[in-house]
């Protein structure tokens, strides 16, 4: 079918089920603005505009692809291909799915998973088999930076007590141990280390 303006396919009770308009194609929409379009009322969840991808395979092996997204680049500088992608792949025999998304330095260099959400909630970064909530493996130091005028890390306990808690700062050029409530604003400083390498203790 070669359409020059609009081509239109009626069904069902919604009037303009599928759209293609001067190049875009739209499912749901009369008027889509990028080169598809789904809309729908999730009213009530109804999932009106949801996308699903089904793998026919019945079955489930460790990382095979379950199903995926790719992101191709043109580039003629260092070569035409898939420069990131986003795929789903399965974590065991029980068809449990993991995240993985993947990135490439140039686009002829080949996409290489750099996080994982895995199937039981852990994410790795640079780690494809999590083994806590949060997972980054590096091979140099490089690994975690907080960046801010007063960059903090605070550490809530929820085992019931009230402003048990703790947090680590970076203030003044000083780094702080410091004890917190748990509406994070009354902290309390137990230790700190100065930019000369002085350590001060508080009771």
């Amino acid at each position: 079918i070669i359409v020059y303006d609009t081509f239109s396919v009626f069904g069902g009770n919604v009037d303009g089920d599928f759209i293609i308009n001067n190049g875009t194609v739209g499912i749901g929409a009369d008027s889509p603005n990028r080169a598809l379009e789904i809309s729908g009322n999730n009213d009530s969840g109804a999932k009106a505009n949801y996308i699903r991808i089904t793998d026919t395979d019945t079955t489930s092996t460790a990382d095979n692809q379950q199903g995926g997204i790719e992101f191709f680049s043109s580039d003629s500088g260092t070569g035409a291909g898939v420069a990131a992608s986003i795929e789903v792949v399965y974590g065991g025999a029980d068809g449990g799915c993991e995240f993985t998304f993947n990135t490439a330095p140039s686009s002829a260099a080949g996409v290489s998973e750099r996080m994982r959400i895995a199937d039981a909630g852990f994410i790795g970064i640079n780690e494809n088999n999590p083994e806590n909530q949060l997972h980054i493996t590096t091979s140099d130091f490089k690994a975690l930076q907080l960046e801010g005028p007063r960059p903090t890390a605070f550490f809530k306990e929820t085992d019931g007590s009230a402003d048990e808690n703790f947090q680590l700062r970076l203030n003044g050029g000083n780094f702080l141990i410091s004890k917190q409530n748990d509406a994070q604003s009354n902290a309390v400083d137990v230790l700190t280390v100065k930019q000369s390498g002085d350590v001060e203790i508080d009771n």
